[in-house]
């Protein structure tokens, strides 16, 4: 049975819709498997926006594009549950819980999952279970025998997934919804901390997905293997140094909008002077001149929120990692040739090109053009008032 007709008539809860796997789940559940009888997902009001209008917000986005183009009415098989996954039952009310019962197969993308392994136990007509966990969160703790000890019966498998990049493939090359760490550095918009020579512990946002749900599919039509497993999902098989080097290349056609630095160093001194003196120094100095001629200042946020964006990675560049790719190609071998190539969980990934539609994509869905018309005319500034100091001090 293929994973498309295996998915046909089932009734799916998804969790962490809004992280960049949940989003990419979703996607790719609505546009291949038109068959799915519902798509549940649960999430809570933020920022005094309602889970519908998060929803919304999220359907209306460039990467729901192509479901909308290809498949008019799928969308109308999502559900909405207000929710909240750190809450018992998951902050669910009974008609919402009754509502739920008879769901088949839930695929958790992101967030915590302590409760909803909980919830899942209370579901008789579960067949699968997919969790998504990062393999730098767990300190590798979880294991299949320690899973089974607390969670006896629930058909699981949980999947260990590296930092999450841009898509390969799907929806579009390159894709990515807002800037996260990978893509930051990728697209050379801040200087790093860590080692170059490490493995980069990325992953395309499109794989990680067709991974939850393929790893849901072969859980769920192994019904005499009802034990909980675990396994790693391999990253782009090059460094971090080759990756920086080939986002160098990528940005002379597609330069991002920041006085970030392009690189990466494990010298903690090192990236503090170069942080302070070449990214931090000049937006405060551009934001200066800008509210000296009556505008507003930018560069500094923009500079602050590049920052916090690259700290979030650092705890993955410094680590080397392995990982047991048995597991993942007994997957992909049991695929259909069909399915291999409507849900890769393997793929040959040109690197090059790769970066490159990532700081397309980057640069057109995530780029302020104001700024890089002002960091251009800056620099311009910038140099001939060096010049000018230069020939004052040289000839008068």
């Amino acid at each position: 049975m293929t994973v498309r007709e295996w998915f046909a008539g089932q009734e799916v809860l998804l969790t962490g819709v809004t992280s960049d796997i949940g989003n990419a789940v979703l996607e790719k559940l609505l546009r291949s498997c038109p068959d799915i009888k519902t798509i549940s997902v649960i999430l809570r009001s933020k920022n005094l926006r309602s889970s519908e209008d998060r929803i919304k917000d999220l359907l209306s986005s460039r990467g729901f594009e192509r479901v909308k183009q290809e498949c008019p009415g799928a969308i109308s098989r999502v559900r909405i549950f207000e929710g909240n996954l750190v809450y018992e039952n998951l902050g669910l009310n009974d008609d919402q819980l009754a509502r739920l019962r008879g769901s088949n197969v839930v695929i958790h993308a992101g967030g915590p999952h302590e409760e909803l392994l909980d919830f899942c136990c209370n579901l008789p007509a579960l067949k699968s279970a997919a969790v998504a966990t990062s393999i730098f969160g767990n300190r590798g703790r979880i294991t299949e025998s320690v899973l089974n000890s607390k969670l006896p019966g629930i058909p699981l498998v949980m999947i260990r997934f590296p930092a999450i990049g841009p898509a390969a493939k799907e929806p579009i090359p390159g894709y990515t919804s807002v800037l996260k760490g990978a893509t930051v550095l990728m697209i050379g918009a801040g200087y790093a901390l860590g080692n170059p020579d490490s493995p980069a512990a990325i992953l395309p946002v499109d794989i990680a997905a067709n991974t939850l749900i393929a790893s849901a599919w072969d859980k769920g039509t192994r019904s005499y293997e009802r034990a909980a497993t675990v396994f790693s999902v391999p990253a782009l098989g090059c460094t971090w140094r080759t990756l920086i080097e080939n986002g160098c290349r990528a940005s002379t056609q597609f330069p991002f909008p920041s006085f970030g630095i392009r690189g990466m160093t494990s010298k903690p001194r090192m990236h503090f002077l170069v942080v302070l003196l070449l990214e931090w120094l000049p937006s405060f100095l551009c934001d200066t001149f800008l509210v000296a001629v009556g505008g507003k200042p930018r560069m500094v946020k923009e500079y602050q929120h590049m920052r916090s964006v690259l700290e979030t990675l650092e705890p993955v560049l410094s680590k080397s990692w392995t990982s047991d790719q048995r597991k993942i190609r007994a997957l992909n071998d049991r695929m259909t040739a069909m399915d291999r190539e409507d849900f890769y969980v393997q793929t040959e990934i040109d690197l090059e090109s790769y970066v490159l539609c990532s700081s397309a994509m980057a640069t057109k869905l995530c780029m302020n053009k104001a700024n890089l018309t002002l960091i251009r005319n800056f620099k311009i500034a910038a140099m001939l008032g060096l010049a000018a100091v230069l020939y004052i001090l040289l000839f008068l």
